[in-house]
């Protein structure tokens, strides 16, 4: 199940005078930790709606892997109207997981529990009272998007009760919102010390000697782009001869050719791949991804308690 992420962090802070996404927990905004706690689990493409400070906000998230998208009309707006703005750019997944930007703690436990309900929605519950993240799942998108009663997200799960699942859950987190001073505090003293926001894993195949590092895929990459081995070394920054070098090794190792190169003429000359080296670079690309979700497993398991 392909499950996306949807942050409304569009609204005007009502009880404290600080913008609450980016207010700090034991060192890192409330976005962030929320972004983090997905990004952790491999939950993807998340959605950040902002509005309200939204040039500041989308400049804090520049370098986090979300997507943003404003809501011109935050003021005037509920965060069901920002909810809809970020669906559409959720179409493809299998379900979405909800949440407004002032809960910083998204256990791991939870995410995982809250994905394995049985029914479309499904939401967190501590105690008695219900939190956040909300999950609701593909079946439901369209009567989200068509829901017009009150209270908003509240309002759509009450009147979908049979569909909806409070899933139990031994975490407070999920009923901290920062968006009180009571309840900034109490997201301070509940802080645990940081853990990494992502393991980078590096990449490399032996044939014998000759080790395939990333630099030579990224240079396979730059000469598809550029259609010009040249161009490519200018692109990365590589030099050329560096280039021709790497390319060499690499084709009397693999025992096949990498490179086509096209002479100049009228139309001048140029470079592009063998069909070879396409299916090295997708093959390449493929093993990554597995093993960054694997490292990201890990992770999880030796760091986030």
């Amino acid at each position: 199940m392909r499950c996306g992420a949807l942050i409304a962090a569009a609204g005007v802070p009502v009880e404290v005078e600080q913008f609450l996404p980016m207010v700090k927990v034991g060192g890192t905004s409330v976005i962030k930790r929320q972004i983090q706690g997905f990004q952790r689990l491999g939950i993807e493409p998340i959605v950040v709606v902002t509005g309200y400070h939204a040039a500041l906000l989308e400049r804090h998230l520049a370098r986090s892997g979300v997507i943003c998208v404003r809501n011109r009309q935050y003021a005037s707006t509920r965060m069901l109207e920002s909810i809809w703005l970020g669906m559409d750019l959720l179409e493809e997944t299998d379900a979405m997981l909800i949440t407004p930007g002032d809960v910083p703690y998204l256990h791991a436990d939870t995410l995982h529990a809250l994905l394995a309900a049985p029914t479309p929605i499904a939401v967190p519950q501590h105690g008695r009272r219900l939190g956040h993240p909300v999950l609701v799942k593909r079946e439901c998108y369209e009567a989200l998007r068509e829901f017009r009663g009150e209270r908003g997200l509240n309002g759509f799960i009450r009147q979908n009760d049979a569909l909806v699942t409070h899933v139990p859950v031994d975490d407070r987190g999920v009923l901290m919102a920062v968006n009180t001073e009571e309840g900034l505090a109490a997201a301070h003293a509940l802080h645990t010390p940081a853990v990494p926001d992502k393991a980078r894993v590096s990449l490399s195949f032996c044939y014998g000697e000759f080790v395939l590092e990333e630099s030579l895929i990224r240079l396979l990459r730059a000469v598809e782009s550029a259609r010009s081995l040249r161009a490519a070394c200018a692109e990365l920054p590589m030099s050329y001869s560096r280039a021709w070098v790497l390319l060499g090794e690499a084709e009397r190792a693999l025992g096949v050719p990498l490179l086509i190169r096209k002479l100049g003429g009228t139309a001048g000359g140029g470079s592009e791949l063998t069909q070879e080296a396409r299916s090295l670079v997708d093959s390449y690309d493929r093993f990554a991804r597995e093993l960054e979700k694997t490292a990201a497993r890990i992770l999880e398991r030796e760091f986030v308690k």
